[in-house]
């Protein structure tokens, strides 16, 4: 009874499936097949992160059956062995369980004491965490063939997933956001902006997962997100016309992809396009009253990005700061809004001690708030309260610790910027913590994040050079 109660609740925790994460539909997890993909008549398939791929639940279902078979088995056996009076004893389970727990825990390899005490998951240098398998994809040196499908499918669950909630720029009315959508027959029907919109994302989400791919497939994506961000720079033009909302949606998307391409875009040009936009799109009285409630979310969008790069490279923000007021109950985007502020506020008059000391704590009871709930990409969100720390109290050695242990999680958003914070938390955690445990394990961390970051960004090669060298004086 207690086996069947525990494979009930193991098949409970199985993941929505794919097609209705896609559509933001309810999935009801069901074997063979959930309700939705049965209507529809499509095959259910579900990723499986174990085996870092796609699995359709039939093949659960068909394992179910096999488990119980051979649990059939096992009982009619142990039945015949117990009738015919067998003497052989074995060790408890409590007693396996307890040496099994003392073994782990004073092991030089395993456990508290070792320096992979932390899940592999932070550590493992090839970072395969990523939400879904990607697809097969063979391109040339230049990419010719459109994209198919899958891919596309792929790529925007991706993008809908870890990139919209923290930046949400595009509408989720867009029609290449549809399940309806088909790429080969749909694709001429977009304009020019849509086109513009769907090849940013495109290249955004293939570059926002290269880092957790397998080296294989890596080269691949690598070359579609260049190609496609090509293809978009040829439709700026005619994606930023005026001065409107579907122009600061670009502007912001360009802005958002020289993040994590900075080669590829001035960045702090196009952040300076977006902040004009903003500015003048905040102010300006012709506007529709429907419209207001999206301006204002595109404003903080902005305002975030501004700050973010801001802040890491010492560059002035010009941007106002939205009006809203500090709230415990806020989405991902506004408890990013409400972060920048602080760091703002902090960068604005770093002298006035009574004005950094309420910061502190206002960020501290945010920091609590937010370690305490369980919310999708709470990473983000996480990360950036560490770094306003780490700008708060530049010595802060848990803090550095915390933000370097956020930037190995799989959700996290990895960008050129990134390998600043995660130097100087290695700094701040080989100076405070020298030779102790947890120096070791969070310093590892960090000179593995950044070799990780070496690959995208080559700069990030000689930040972990330069921290070896710190750390060895």
């Amino acid at each position: 009874m207690a086996h069947s109660q525990d494979l009930e609740e193991l098949l409970s925790s199985l993941p929505a499936c794919c097609r209705c994460r896609l559509n933001r539909r309810r999935c009801d997890t069901q074997l063979p097949s959930c309700q939705n993909c049965s209507k529809a008549g499509a095959e259910c398939v579900f990723f499986d992160h174990v085996l870092q791929q796609n699995q359709p639940r039939a093949y659960v279902a068909t394992l179910i059956s096999r488990l119980k078979e051979k649990r059939g088995e096992l009982a009619a056996r142990t039945g015949r062995e117990s009738s015919g009076g067998s003497l052989t004893c074995s060790p408890s389970s409590d007693s396996r369980r307890t040496s099994s727990r003392c073994g782990l825990q004073t092991s030089r390899y395993i456990g508290n004491r070792s320096c992979l005490s932390w899940p592999l998951s932070v550590v493992n240098d090839t970072a395969e965490t990523t939400t879904l398998a990607p697809p097969p994809l063979e391109v040339e040196e230049k990419l010719n063939s459109d994209i198919n499908q899958d891919v596309h499918w792929y790529l925007m669950m991706i993008y809908m997933d870890n990139i919209q909630p923290v930046y949400p720029v595009i509408e989720e009315s867009l029609p290449f956001l549809s399940s309806n959508w088909l790429i080969d027959r749909d694709l001429d029907s977009l304009d020019a902006r849509q086109l513009f919109t769907l090849d940013l994302v495109h290249s955004i989400a293939s570059r926002d997962i290269i880092d957790n791919i397998s080296t294989d497939q890596r080269q691949s994506y690598r070359v579609l997100a260049d190609e496609c961000h090509r293809r978009a720079l040829v439709l700026f033009d005619k994606a930023a016309t005026d001065i409107s909302i579907p122009t600061l949606q670009a502007v912001i998307l360009a802005t958002l992809h020289s993040l994590f391409s900075p080669q590829q875009g001035n960045c702090e040009q196009l952040i300076g396009l977006a902040v004009r936009l903003a500015m003048e799109l905040h102010a300006s009285d012709k506007q529709a009253r429907s419209d207001e409630g999206r301006i204002q979310q595109l404003y903080r969008v902005t305002y975030c990005i501004e700050n973010q790069v801001a802040t890491t490279l010492d560059r002035p923000a010009l941007l106002p700061e939205p009006r809203r007021e500090y709230r415990s109950d806020t989405s991902i985007q506004d408890t990013l809004c409400d972060l920048y502020r602080m760091q703002s506020r902090f960068r604005s008059n770093p002298d006035d001690e009574e004005a950094v000391a309420s910061l502190s704590e206002e960020l501290s009871s945010r920091i609590k708030y937010l370690e305490e709930i369980t919310i999708d990409r709470n990473t983000n969100v996480l990360a950036t309260a560490y770094e306003t720390r780490l700008l708060l109290s530049p010595n802060d050695n848990e803090a550095a610790a915390r933000l370097i242990e956020a930037y190995g999680q799989p959700h996290y958003i990895r960008t050129f910027l990134s390998p600043q914070w995660a130097y100087r938390a290695g700094v701040v955690i080989s100076t405070a913590w020298k030779g102790s445990g947890p120096a070791v394990q969070a310093y590892g961390r960090c000179l593995v994040f950044l070799e990780q970051c070496s690959r995208t960004w080559p700069s990030a090669s000689a930040l972990k050079q330069s921290l070896e060298s710190f750390a060895s004086r």
